[in-house]
């Protein structure tokens, strides 16, 4: 009869089968973790894309005063006759630094104490520049010519003032600083003072015209 396997073989299996099953006697090198993106730099994002068109309302109130002293909003004295005004515009030439060139036309009632109406064509040159972290300011300049239907406030005496005035037509001249955030470049908000000019009597024999501190919003598409 076979002999059955003793103790010495039973323990050299079991210790044939510990070493078959034990783990590699070599240190695993642990794995790294997953890097994790690296964060970018902050950086200046590129200036947004701004239409070529723009359409604009703005709504402002006639000083008594001239050009240069008008642009001190509280040290005027006012009249109680208002503008109201719509302006189509484009730009024609756009450079990456942000500079543009373009035209304007607008239509305004005058009224108050009086009622006129006025339109305008000018050219137009404006620069874009960031100026505090997402805010784009832009300087612009409108310079063309103006007609009314009839004077109103200090236009009256201003022509009455000397000879052969003729403040029907006058030079026009918008200046204007207009600011967006730069995640909703289709909306800018100005402040513009609305002059109408003789250019020192160069035009209509007068020396300046009728001058308004107004503040609108401008949509570009």
């Amino acid at each position: 009869m076979p002999r059955r396997p003793g103790l010495r073989t039973f323990v050299l299996a079991l210790a044939l089968a510990t070493v078959a099953v034990a783990p590699e006697a070599v240190p695993r090198v642990a794995e790294s973790p997953a890097s994790a993106p690296a964060v970018a730099a902050e950086t200046d994002a590129p200036a947004p894309e701004i239409g070529r068109n723009s359409f604009s309302l703005m709504v402002g109130l006639y000083t008594t005063s001239f050009w240069a002293r008008s642009f001190s909003v509280n040290e005027v004295g006012y009249e109680p006759n208002f503008v109201i005004a719509l302006i189509s515009g484009r730009d024609l030439i756009t450079t990456p630094v942000g500079l543009r060139v373009g035209h304007e036309s607008g239509i305004a009632l005058r009224f108050g104490k009086d009622f006129s109406i006025e339109m305008w064509r000018a050219v137009t040159v404006s620069f874009g520049a960031r100026l505090i972290g997402r805010i784009m300011v832009t300087p612009q300049l409108a310079l063309g010519l103006s007609s009314v239907s009839n004077l109103i406030g200090v236009e009256v005496a201003r022509e009455a003032a000397v000879e052969n005035g003729d403040m029907s037509r006058l030079v026009y001249n918008g200046s204007q600083l207009a600011w967006l955030f730069e995640n909703i470049p289709f909306i800018e908000f100005f402040y513009r003072l609305h002059h109408r000019s003789g250019a020192l009597g160069f035009w209509g024999n007068v020396p300046d015209g009728h001058n308004a501190n107004s503040i609108g919003f401008q949509i570009r598409y």
